[in-house]
């Protein structure tokens, strides 16, 4: 059996990352788990409420205009594993947003 405290440690290990993909359709879109204050904001994102729940009140997920494409219209970071960019003719541009790997600009 084992003690309440080995079992709160464990409900602690559950809590989002920064970095970690958020969100959703419900959301507005999908974004990473951010410090709301100190990043999220000084990008131009929106941050719901939600969506990082096991994190501090601080952390929230942010989802926000990354890049530009040649025409100046927005693009927003997008998991490329649920999103085919070129078939709305557009383009993911690699390194511009924070988490994983297949987390592209579009």
């Amino acid at each position: 059996m084992h003690s309440p405290l080995y079992l709160l440690a464990l409900a602690g290990i559950s809590s989002a990352y920064i970095g970690e993909i958020c969100g959703g359709p419900s959301a507005g879109g999908y974004g990473t788990c951010e410090e709301t204050t100190s990043w999220c904001k000084p990008r131009g994102g929106e941050s719901p409420s939600g969506y990082c729940p096991s994190d501090p009140d601080s952390v929230r997920c942010c989802i926000y205009p990354i890049c530009y494409n040649e025409d100046y219209y927005n693009g927003k970071c997008v998991d490329t594993s649920e999103y085919n960019c070129a078939s709305t003719g557009g383009y993911l541009q690699a390194g511009l947003c924070p988490g994983p790997n297949n987390y592209e600009a579009s």
